[in-house]
């Protein structure tokens, strides 16, 4: 476990480097955070009901699901000749795009609300009606999201070859099960980013399967479609030897406890006095991924210096989000040349 968060470290400061921020390279590899004083700077905006404007999350259908909604976000300097990269995102369990309850979208606090266009997606059973938990049925939500992605890129300036799929925690599992889940549609991506989880079935710390309710073999599968598709996987901290409740809050702060409990004002200290590891450690995803991954995946780690699992983690002025566009920045400024689908296809796209 020592050697791959070490591993972690180096990667972290190399994505702070890539955005310039060298000063701040040391404190963050030794997680030297008070996160309980850390700035909240970003804010989501409300969806609406109205028709899609600059620096508006809206409801949308497509034509033969007019029960089905999922969420467009169109950035403060979208204009309608624009072009724009698109952050395709899935929610965590809980979450529902089409009442817009709970597990709010990362996507606004990512960008900023700038430059990237927000395309939020549900989970869909075979009537094509939301799941607010786990998967309802993978086809037909795998096809609502490859219609949802041909609007965006004809109508509002998603650009086909700029996607990047996003999620939290049952979302992040999604980015491997939905976003891989058959060739068409794991050609589409520039890149993913899943945030706390990933989609590797493991043995939990008490001893049993935790298989996120994957069928057995589909994620092994998967990560033979994913190939040489960049990651960037991204995950607050877990207690290793489990979990105890009381430091798991839905605050975006629940270091505070720490401090107030434990006089713990850093993730570094928290870290050393309560062994701690980034959740893809003991969720097994780096032995995975080592087993089962392309020898030429292009795959990241980065520890978020949190213990609480929420969505919200982006709301705040850390390192680590400057970090995460940073890796964002970086695939897409990517050459075609050098990716392993020189152009992304969007199926039934007028383009192809």
């Amino acid at each position: 476990m020592g050697s791959s968060v070490r591993k972690v470290q180096v990667l972290m400061v190399a994505l702070l480097l890539a955005a310039g921020l060298q000063g701040a390279c040391a404190q963050v590899a030794a997680n030297d955070i008070d996160v309980f004083t850390a700035t909240q700077d970003r804010h989501r905006v409300a969806t609406t009901e109205g028709p899609p404007a600059a620096d508006q999350r809206v409801f949308m259908t497509l034509p033969g699901c007019e029960t089905t909604k999922h969420t467009l976000y169109l950035p403060k300097n979208w204009k309608a000749t624009g072009n724009y990269p698109v952050l395709v995102e899935y929610l965590g369990n809980n979450g529902n795009v089409s009442t817009n309850k709970t597990h709010a979208s990362m996507g606004q606090l990512i960008c900023n609300r700038r430059d990237y266009i927000v395309l939020c997606l549900p989970f869909l059973n075979e009537k094509k009606v939301e799941q607010q938990f786990w998967w309802g049925d993978p086809a037909t939500t795998v096809a609502y999201a490859k219609a949802a992605i041909r609007d965006v890129c004809a109508n509002w300036g998603g650009d086909a070859d700029k996607l990047v799929l996003i999620g939290h925690s049952r979302g992040a599992i999604a980015c491997n099960y939905i976003g891989l889940y058959d060739d068409e549609i794991a050609k589409l991506w520039r890149g993913m980013i899943p945030v706390s989880h990933y989609g590797n079935r493991h043995m939990g710390l008490k001893g049993h399967l935790v298989a996120w309710e994957i069928p057995e073999g589909v994620d092994i599968a998967n990560m033979q479609r994913l190939g040489s598709t960049p990651q960037l996987i991204v995950a607050e901290y877990h207690d290793t030897a489990a979990s105890p409740k009381k430091i798991k809050q839905k605050s975006a702060q629940s270091i505070g406890m720490l401090k107030a409990e434990h006089g713990i004002t850093t993730m570094d200290e928290a870290v050393k006095q309560m062994k701690l590891a980034p959740a893809y450690i003991p969720e097994q995803t780096v032995e995975f991924i080592d087993k089962y991954g392309s020898p030429d995946r292009r795959i990241d780690y980065l520890p978020l210096p949190y213990l609480n699992h929420t969505p919200d983690y982006f709301q705040f002025d850390i390192p680590q989000r400057a970090a995460v566009e940073a890796w964002l920045s970086r695939i897409l400024g990517d050459a075609p040349a050098a990716r392993i689908q020189p152009k992304r296809k969007i199926p039934g796209h007028p383009q192809t």
